[in-house]
């Protein structure tokens, strides 16, 4: 184990304590935010060793009270964002010379003939959790841009991708972009203006996001039926 993967096994297990006090009241900020995007529940923020940065390790000061993203694989782990949940920027840091990667990989592993992706982090472990769609997360909009030529090939053995789109601009072009990238594989779940696959979750309208793909489920059969 290099010195990159002890600091990032550390920092996950650290922050990750640090989130799960045993007292509801400690970071009120970070659990707000979690419960506003569908994620309430201790288990799915153990499962994830989502965390927070209460007391940071010696480094990771400018880090203070922001919201800890570790991505795990079967290897350990492989890489971590922080999120600020403030109005300071930027919005997300990571650990110098640290590479961009898929999020929740194993989805890759768990899914059938039909895998998720969604913009986020948090939206995908929406997905997967409240959806039970096993959801892969893009880092930000404009890393698929950079990196489809690695990413989309790995969607090859799906029969479908569902992504789960934001409701703005953005989330409409990174949509366009996918689904140029992954071709017939690719199917649109589309949100109301300004919401996303975690809000709606966490408004409980997950049965709008049910129907939507039951739609497309039908759609497809029909498809199949006529040829």
């Amino acid at each position: 184990m290099n010195s990159q993967d002890r600091y990032l096994a550390r920092a996950s297990k650290t922050y990750h304590r640090q989130l799960a006090s045993v007292n509801p009241n400690d970071h009120p900020g970070v659990r707000r935010y979690l419960i506003s995007h569908g994620i309430s529940k201790g288990p799915i923020i153990n499962r994830y060793r989502l965390g927070v940065v209460d007391v940071p390790l010696s480094g990771d000061e400018r880090y203070t009270a922001m919201l800890v993203i570790p991505y795990l694989s079967r290897n350990g782990v492989k890489a971590i964002r922080f999120r600020n949940l403030g109005d300071g920027k930027p919005k997300f840091a990571q650990p110098a010379g640290q590479s961009a990667r898929l999020y929740n990989t194993a989805a890759y592993f768990t899914a059938g003939d039909t895998i998720g992706l969604a913009e986020g982090e948090i939206d995908a472990i929406a997905a997967t959790e409240c959806l039970g769609v096993p959801t892969i997360g893009i880092p930000g909009a404009e890393m698929w841009t950079a990196h489809r030529g690695i990413w989309a090939p790995i969607f090859k053995n799906f029969a479908r991708v569902l992504i789960f789109r934001d409701g703005d601009q953005a989330g409409q072009d990174l949509a366009d972009a996918v689904s140029e990238s992954l071709k017939y594989r690719a199917r649109v779940i589309s949100p109301p203006p300004g919401e996303d696959v975690s809000s709606m979750i966490a408004a409980g309208r997950e049965k709008e996001l049910t129907e939507k793909i039951a739609n497309i489920d039908e759609d497809d059969d029909s498809d199949a039926d006529e040829n």
